[in-house]
């Protein structure tokens, strides 16, 4: 039995299970409507992802540059001044560890903001005191490691990260 379709046929079969003919093709717009759905929600939490790693990169380079600062005004025994940003930077890392914390910092990461806050304090404390009595050779000395080792765990974190988002895009 040979099946010839015509017109008359098509239209026939189209008269009667429209609604079964509607239906499929719907299920078809919602299947390609979800594909696409997904695939869009898909960019945007990469998108999303990417935007908080380049958010963390940036704090982390606003917190080496307080380091730097500090070593110039350091250098230059601004006492008032390496004070002032030795808070700054204590805050800064404090926020870094606080806003971004164990889900998005690995443990050595975590460890180098906290030795970076400390010698930070350490710094800020020796500061307040110089207002009032200069530091020794040995305390300038401390101090100006101190900064040095602050601002190398700083450095060294700010690179890890900016490298973690060039490897992403």
């Amino acid at each position: 039995m040979r099946l010839r379709m015509t017109w008359d046929s098509l239209w026939q079969i189209f008269r009667n299970d429209w609604g079964n003919i509607a239906s499929l093709a719907g299920l078809v717009v919602s299947a390609f409507t979800l594909w696409f759905a997904k695939k869009a929600k898909a960019a945007a939490d990469a998108a999303r992802d990417e935007a908080r790693r380049q958010n963390l990169v940036d704090e982390i380079l606003g917190a080496q540059k307080k380091a730097e600062q500090m070593g110039a005004y350091l250098s230059q025994q601004k006492w008032e001044v390496v004070h002032l940003i030795s808070q700054e930077m204590i805050t800064a890392c404090s926020q870094i560890l606080r806003r971004w914390g164990k889900e998005s910092l690995p443990e050595r990461s975590r460890n180098n903001f906290l030795v970076a806050q400390q010698q930070a304090g350490s710094i800020a404390e020796v500061a307040v005191r110089a207002l009032r009595l200069a530091p020794s050779d040995r305390e300038f000395k401390m101090l100006s490691v101190a900064q040095h080792k602050a601002l190398e765990l700083l450095s060294v974190e700010a690179a890890e990260f900016a490298g973690i988002i060039e490897k992403t895009r």
